[in-house]
């Protein structure tokens, strides 16, 4: 599960938008509940690999605050590396402005840690 929710967003969304076309995700705001799904997704995985690696003592991480704080530090990494994956193979294709990018951030993150909470 932890890596098949990941997949099954992105597999989707790819083919939205090989379906659709970009311009029209956008303009729906389909792209931007993709962002906040794969921000929830993102942090459930990342909690849960972070748990699974604890269990079978990987790491040891007793104190919540540092548990929390490095599920928010590996979601911060992984949207950024999202976002880096997607102007470096979608540039051709996507529509891709530094306003669009400020918000999928701010979707990705506010996903994340709504993912977080639960």
């Amino acid at each position: 599960m932890i890596v098949l929710f990941p997949l099954t967003i992105l597999i989707l969304c790819i083919c939205l938008t090989i379906q659709f076309g970009q311009t029209l995700l956008n303009n729906l705001f389909i792209d931007k509940l993709f962002h906040v799904l794969g921000g929830i997704v993102a942090s459930i995985s990342i909690a849960g690999v972070i748990w699974h690696f604890s269990q079978k003592n990987l790491i040891s991480i007793t104190d919540p605050i540092a548990f929390r704080l490095l599920v928010f530090g590996l979601l911060c990494f992984v949207i950024i590396c999202w976002e880096i994956i997607e102007y470096v193979f979608g540039r051709d294709i996507l529509v891709l402005t530094y306003a669009d990018t400020i918000f999928d951030f701010a979707y990705s993150l506010i996903g994340g840690v709504c993912g977080y909470l639960i």
